[in-house]
């Protein structure tokens, strides 16, 4: 007869060990590490997302795009470096509550602006919903990202 294999961390609740959150100081560096990872994306990301390259009158948003990749890249390395695919989560989620923040305007003017009815400005919004939209698909994406890169390799 053969042993069937468990599941690894079927100890703590049938968790691999990349996804549970670490306890002790690991686990306060991780998050520490994690939330300023999303602060600088929020801040750095929606500094570079208003980029524009006009070409014969028509204005194309390749520093959204950026700002996604750069997001993604420190998402990713925060799961990473603390090697828990959670911690990839969270700095998704604290820059995307900064970016929700600096979209709104918080009473004043937004930092970002994702709609407008004037025609020089629409690359500026689609910029703008780029960014806004575009960062819970890279937290999605970092998170899948993660848990791919921290699983185990299956080798008994």
């Amino acid at each position: 007869m053969s042993n069937e294999r468990q599941p690894a961390g079927t100890d703590a609740g049938g968790l691999p060990p990349a996804v549970k959150p670490a306890g002790g100081r690991r686990g306060l560096a991780g998050l520490g590490l994690s939330v300023v990872c999303g602060i600088v994306a929020a801040v750095l990301g929606t500094s570079l997302h208003g980029q524009l390259l006009y070409v014969g009158g028509i204005g194309y948003p390749w520093g959204a795009v950026a700002a996604l990749v750069f997001a993604w890249a420190l998402m990713v390395w925060a799961g990473l470096k603390a090697r828990n695919v959670f911690m990839a989560g969270v700095t998704g989620f604290v820059a995307y509550v900064l970016v929700g923040l600096m979209a709104t305007g918080m009473g004043r003017e937004p930092l970002i602006i994702t709609a407008t009815s004037a025609r020089p400005e629409l690359a500026v919004a689609l910029a703008g919903k780029i960014w806004v939209l575009g960062l819970a698909l890279a937290t999605v994406f970092a998170v899948a990202v993660s848990a791919w890169a921290l699983k185990p390799d299956g080798r008994d």
